[in-house]
């Protein structure tokens, strides 16, 4: 590669680089924010699905002591980096058809769950991802709790999703029944149970996706019509 050509390739990476760098700046501008809450905070405002959060929750087999591994409370905490664990030391309690574990999560008030999310750990380590388990369920309407289905999954870190269709109605309990997992232990870094929110269609105020620019013609009383309070938010800026 002569000296042309690396100056050639050195400047379309700057290039590049102050591109990606112009579009989060002006995408944290429009929010007035500069760091992931603004994320955070665009997920909750616009259309996504709802993490519903159990009131309780508890466990039959969890490793104690363990930085970062621990009990069901970790797939709750919405960090990645934690994890619930089987007990592996100083007790060996391995997760087989013989010796499940459970993981049990409560609800109150809640009117539905679409969907169940089971998120295996992040650190590229397979120890412990569900390959095999059962989900029971209790709603209003059930005197006991029923089996919902049977699951069998690869072991790699790819989230799982259990569909209910039509929803899971005034759910009270959800049961984990895990028969086994990678390595004969059972993990999970996080548990999501989602509602899913009624889609908003996109606004006709702006021109492009990012919601930066608005359309040529938008007059004041257009940007007042708008029905999103998130939308008409951004196009009065």
């Amino acid at each position: 590669m002569n000296k042309k050509t690396v100056i050639i390739t050195a400047l379309l990476a700057v290039i590049i680089l102050a591109i990606v760098i112009v579009k989060l700046t002006t995408t944290a501008a429009i929010f007035g924010e500069s760091d992931e809450r603004m994320w955070l905070r665009l997920n909750e405002t616009l259309p996504s699905s709802i993490r519903i959060m159990p009131i309780r929750c508890y466990d039959n087999n969890h490793q104690e002591g363990s930085p970062g591994e621990g009990d069901i409370e970790l797939t709750l905490d919405n960090n990645l980096n934690t994890i619930w664990h089987s007990a592996y030391s100083p007790e060996l309690r391995k997760v087989t058809l013989e010796t499940p574990a459970d993981l049990i999560y409560e609800f109150e008030g809640v009117d539905r769950i679409d969907r169940i999310v089971y998120v295996p750990r992040a650190d590229y380590v397979l120890n412990g991802n569900i390959t095999q388990a059962e989900v029971y369920v209790k709603t209003q309407q059930d005197m006991d709790e029923r089996m919902v289905g049977h699951y069998e999954w690869t072991s790699d870190a790819a989230p799982k999703a259990i569909v209910f269709n039509g929803g899971l109605q005034q759910p009270l309990s959800v049961r984990m029944h895990v028969l086994s997992g990678y390595g004969g232990w059972g993990s999970c870094a996080e548990m999501k149970f989602l509602k899913d929110s009624a889609l908003i269609q996109p606004s006709s105020l702006f021109a492009d996706e990012l919601c930066t620019k608005l359309k040529e013609g938008v007059t004041s009383e257009d940007i007042k019509n708008e029905k999103s309070p998130v939308f008409r938010e951004l196009a009065s800026q």
